[in-house]
C-alpha cells in the first residue's frame, strides 16, 4: 500500500482473510421445589460448558507500504508485516459458568406475598487444550509471554452474590387489583472471547507478527 498525506485504499490482496470460529455450549441444570406452611421455597443450579474453536491470523498474507509514490515505483519499501514463520492457526479454549440459586416466596398475609433470593454465579478459568495459551502477566513488567491460561485467574469470591427482593400485595384481597415490585442485583460474566480470538495472533511463543522497518534514505 501506498502512505502519504491522502493515502489510495490499498492495494492486492485482503491481509485480513475469513476467520473460522465456533462456538459449542453443553448446559446442564435442575430444579427443586419444596412447600412447607406458608414458605415456597426453590433451589437450582445450572452448568455451561464452553468449547470454542477458532482458526485463522489477522494479517496472515502480509502486507507492504510504501512512504511514497516514487518509493512505491522504484520498490523501496517503508515496512514489511507478516505474520512469525510457524505460526499456529488455530486455537481450542474450554472453561464453565455455573450458577446456583436459593429462594423463597414467603406469604405474609392471604394477599400478601414476598419474595426473597439469592444467586451466585462465576465463570472457571480459561485453558487450551493442547496447552497452546500464553499472555503477558504483568504487561508493564514482563518482556515476555507466559505460557498458560490467555487471561488470569477468575474471580470466585462470594462478592458475586445477588439478592433479589419482590412482593405481590393483592390490595382488596378480591384477586381483581395487584400491586407488584422488585429489586434485583445482577452480575453478568464478561465477554472475553472477541479478545481472545484476536489476540491469538500475537501470543509468542505459538503466533507472532513481525514488522520490518526499511530505514529513510
Amino acid at each position: 500500500m501506498v502512505k502519504g498525506p491522502n493515502p489510495p485504499a490499498p492495494w492486492g490482496p485482503d491481509t485480513n482473510p475469513p476467520q473460522f470460529t465456533l462456538l459449542n455450549t453443553f448446559t446442564y441444570s435442575g430444579d427443586l421445589f419444596y412447600t412447607r406452611g406458608r414458605h415456597n421455597l426453590k433451589f437450582g443450579a445450572v452448568l455451561n460448558h464452553h468449547q470454542l474453536y477458532t482458526y485463522g491470523l489477522t494479517s496472515e498474507h502480509g502486507s507492504v507500504s510504501f512512504s511514497s509514490l516514487a518509493t512505491f515505483l522504484q520498490g523501496q519499501t517503508n515496512t514489511v508485516t507478516a505474520p512469525t514463520p510457524g505460526s499456529k492457526k488455530d486455537r481450542t479454549y474450554q472453561y464453565n459458568t455455573l450458577g446456583f440459586y436459593l429462594q423463597d416466596d414467603f406469604r405474609v398475609r392471604p394477599n400478601l406475598t414476598i419474595n426473597l433470593g439469592l444467586r451466585y454465579e462465576f465463570y472457571t478459568d480459561f485453558t487450551e487444550v493442547q496447552g497452546e495459551g500464553s499472555a503477558l502477566r504483568d504487561p508493564r513488567r514482563d518482556a515476555v509471554y507466559t505460557p498458560g491460561p490467555p487471561v488470569g485467574k477468575t474471580s470466585k469470591r462470594l462478592q458475586n452474590l445477588s439478592p433479589r427482593l419482590g412482593f405481590a400485595w393483592d390490595i382488596r384481597g378480591d384477586g381483581k387489583t395487584a400491586l407488584r415490585g422488585g429489586f434485583a442485583q445482577m452480575y453478568d460474566t464478561a465477554n472475553v472471547l472477541q479478545p481472545i480470538i484476536t489476540s491469538k495472533t500475537v501470543q509468542p511463543p505459538f503466533s507472532g507478527q513481525s514488522q520490518i522497518t526499511t530505514p529513510s534514505t
